[in-house]
This record gives C-alpha cells, structure tokens and sequence, in this order.
C-alpha cells in the first residue's frame, strides 16, 4: 500500500514577536524560512513514519521554486510525480504573538491554484483503492472534487481554514477522513445549536454529512467521530510556552495517517498524533524531526492521553 500526498509546497516566512504586538507599527520578532504548506507538511511527517509516500506538488520557475524543490529532496520526500508549471513558488507568512499563536497568516497559492485534473492525470492512474490518498483543500475546487468522487482510495483531507473550508461543502460524503479545527467546522455546518459540549455537536453533525472519520482538535486534544461514535482524547500537556504552533495540525493528521497505514489501530493512531503534534509545537520548524522510536519512547506522554466515549 502507498500513501500520495497531492498539494502545495510553500516558502514560509514566519515571524515570532517576544512581546505583545502593535498594529500599524513595526515590531521587532526572530524571522525564520522553512519549506510549508499543508501537503509538503503532511507528506513529510507521513515520510518520517511510513516508506511508500509520494509527494504531488507544482513547483514553480522563479529562484524560490529551485530551493524549494531542493529542500524537499534533501528532505528524502519521494517527488516522481511533482512537476514545474510557469508562475511564482507559493508563499506563506505568518506572524506569531508571544504565545507563540498565530495572530496573522497570508498567502501566495497561486500556482497551486492553477493545477488542472489533466495536470494530474498520470498520479491518478497509479493509485489504487488499497493506497491512501491525502488531497489539500489548497487546490481548485474542480480539482479537489474530481479527487473525491473519481479516485478509488482511501481520501484524507484537511478544511485547512474558515476560507477554504466551504470548497468542501458539497462533497463532504465522498471524504473518508476529514481533520478540522472547531472554526472550520462551524463553516461547513450550516444550522447552529446550543448544547453542552459543542465540540462534540460539530463532530456529530459532520458525520451526519457522511464522512467517515472525524478529526476535530482542540488546544487540549482531539474529538473523534467514527461509526456513529463520539470519543474525546485529552493530551492533559501543559504547555507554558509554545514555540511554534503552525505546523501542529499537519503533524497530527500526517501522524495519524502514517499509523492507520501500518494497521495500528485508531485508538493508538490518535495517540501517535497527538504524541507528534505535541512534539512539533515544541519546535522551532513547522515539521519536527520524528520516527517511529522516537514516539515509542514518549511513553509518558501516551500514559496522559486519555481517550473516553461522548454521548450527545
């Protein structure tokens, strides 16, 4: 079984502010350059933990476009199926409070955009429905329906933000996993409910659309939807300071995706997830060095993660 990985390389450019920021003015922060993007982020964490992944991005034809290309060889990401189109590299910046949260994020996906069915016609006809297929919500809306509905597989994705999370709406039932944060969410839900656990509500509601499995995180964890069910997975990590929050959701669906493909279960699936997560806010880079041994080893932080059944 192979996992590909169908989306955007970026550059990113993040800055961390070590006090409180002021709009409308200059403030000092730490700079940064890292290679991003949702499906770069994902690919790699997946590669860090599973052999069989491939990476499908467009590159562009400026300077960026080379070191990013470089980056993700240097990486080891398996890019047989990426290809250059005419335009800029994609860009991200983001700008980080003292918390280390994001207060601000912009981006250039352009080119990513500009990715045609036809552009990705020799990928598809090598997967089949054994492999897993993870589709950024980067990409057109024609492209990412076309994913959905026509490739035999099994389709992870991620709403990426309340912006991009609409694009998604009509073909919610052909995804088989969905990873959201509670903003996402509420955008693809369209009639609101007051009730005692909201997270639990959204989750419910999303399974109600079809997907197969739900990921909704949370600061302290993950609610999982699957088969009817409602569980909710607490991580109970205090964290005083947060280095780099960015690339924490990619972590936990790359990390997830990687163990369903080893045949782990989902209960330890969502415990490798929230293991890697945690270990990528932990660090400076948007994607943390991982490995099999490394998460292994975090026993105490498993034995904290706590997993119980929600009844709404």
């Amino acid at each position: 079984m192979s996992i590909y990985v169908i989306g955007a390389c970026n550059i990113d450019i993040v800055a961390h502010s070590d006090r409180p920021l002021v709009y409308k003015d200059s403030n000092p922060a730490k700079i940064t350059t890292s290679l991003g993007g949702v499906g770069h982020n994902v690919a790699k964490n997946i590669s860090s933990l599973y052999r069989d992944t491939y990476f499908v991005t467009f590159f562009g034809d400026d300077h960026l476009s080379s070191l990013a290309m470089e980056g993700c060889k240097k990486e080891g990401l398996d890019l047989r199926y990426a290809k250059n189109k005419k335009g800029r590299q994609s860009l991200y910046i983001a700008l980080l409070d003292q918390d280390g949260d994001m207060t601000l994020g912009v981006n250039d996906m352009q080119i990513q955009e500009a990715i045609t069915i036809e552009d990705l016609k020799d990928v598809i006809g090598v997967i089949t429905e054994d492999d897993y297929l993870m589709i950024d919500n980067n990409l057109a809306k024609d492209v990412i329906e076309y994913l959905l509905k026509e490739v035999k597989a099994h389709k992870f994705t991620d709403a990426i933000s309340t912006a991009k999370a609409p694009k998604l709406r009509s073909v919610l039932h052909y995804i088989d996993t969905l990873k959201v944060n509670v903003y996402e969410a509420e955008a693809l839900i369209d009639e609101r409910e007051e009730t005692e656990d909201h997270l639990a509500y959204l989750t419910k509601k999303l399974l109600e659309k079809g997907i197969k499995e739900v990921l909704l995180s949370y600061k302290e964890g993950v609610y999982l939807g699957y088969d009817g069910e409602i569980y909710r997975y607490r991580h109970h990590q205090v964290r005083d300071v947060i280095v780099n929050a960015t690339g924490a959701g990619d972590a936990l669906l790359g990390a997830y995706i990687a163990s369903r493909a080893k045949a782990k279960s989902i209960d330890e699936a969502i415990k490798d997830a929230l293991i890697v997560s945690l270990l990528t806010i932990d660090h400076k880079d948007t994607v943390a060095p991982i490995d099999e041994a490394l998460i292994n080893d975090k026993m105490d932080m498993r034995k904290k993660i706590e997993g119980e059944k929600i009844c709404i």
